[in-house]
């Protein structure tokens, strides 16, 4: 696993690729390789087969139901093995608890980088859903760029691409962290880099001497980029105030970003979290239109 810190571009030499074979999968599959051709990484694809679709079957047709399926995960995976001709890479079939198995092959191949898509499918498809999708990229060590169920989907009509970038932060652990992958990728892919702070609380002990604050925190984004990074970029700085996720969502709009990075703060139940409020990163991952790259503190 490569740390990246403000002053070094990062390394991707390992991708992990969990898919459902769903359509969001196969969006987020043209993202996987836009990485892996950049990086000359490879690209670890696998597919989970979760206790819980086993239980979805009738058990008097158990047997058969499980057989069938697994002759169909065989075979989708191994279409999947033909498109990445040309790419390195590695197939696995795995049966378990989601995060169980995807904790053990990030270790284990060392994963730089996980790219997933989430949509609202059901059945052999239900692999990656909502709150399963929150717990990967707020468990993970690594980043996480998640494809989710109204991103534009990238293939034979819409190129994969990471032309203009946003990335959003309040400043903290977790979007220093995931300050340097912005900037990073921004350089390796030549893009537009747009740094953006919301307020929440105008009214509040900022009210007082709104500008001279907004000036402060103009200088702590500029501060992001180092200075060698001028060479390639000049980044757009925004400060607005509102609700982080619907501005960072309408800020993706008007830009037309291709991607969003933003920080994913750790929680301890990311699942049960999930039920009592919509935290901001899994709400922008839920509704952005482009891709979405989380990074942990």
């Amino acid at each position: 696993m490569t740390i990246a810190s403000p002053t070094t571009r990062i390394g991707v030499k390992n991708i992990l690729f969990p898919t459902d074979f769903s359509s969001q999968s196969d969006a987020a599959f043209e993202y996987a390789k836009l990485l892996a051709r950049r990086y000359d990484a490879t690209i670890h694809a696998v597919h989970v087969v979760t206790p819980e679709l086993y239980g979805a079957l009738p058990a008097e047709a158990l047997s058969a139901a499980v057989a069938s399926m697994r002759r169909e995960v065989h075979e989708r995976m191994d279409g999947l093995h033909r498109q990445m001709q040309g790419l390195q890479h590695a197939t696995f079939i795995s049966e378990g608890p989601l995060w169980e198995v995807l904790y053990l092959l990030i270790g284990k191949h060392d994963i730089d980088f996980v790219v997933l898509g989430t949509s609202a499918r059901t059945g052999l498809e239900r692999m990656l859903l909502g709150s399963a999708a929150e717990e990967i990229f707020r468990r993970a060590e690594v980043p996480v760029l998640t494809v989710g169920p109204h991103a534009y989907p990238a293939g034979k009509n819409r190129e994969a691409k990471f032309e203009r970038i946003l990335f959003a932060t309040d400043f903290s652990a977790a979007s220093d962290a995931a300050a340097a992958y912005a900037v990073s990728l921004a350089q390796e892919y030549q893009s537009h880099l747009t740094l953006l702070h919301v307020i929440e609380d105008p009214k509040g002990e900022f009210a007082v001497d709104y500008a001279r604050v907004v000036a402060y925190l103009g200088e702590k984004l500029r501060a992001l980029v180092p200075r060698e990074a001028e060479l390639w970029c000049e980044p757009e700085i925004v400060i607005v105030c509102g609700k982080p996720a619907d501005r960072i969502l309408a800020a993706q709009t008007d830009r037309g970003s291709d991607l969003i990075v933003l920080g994913a703060r750790k929680t301890e139940h990311p699942v049960t979290a999930t039920h009592f409020r919509w935290p901001t990163a899994a709400h922008v991952v839920h509704d952005a239109t482009c891709p979405v790259v989380t990074v942990r503190e």
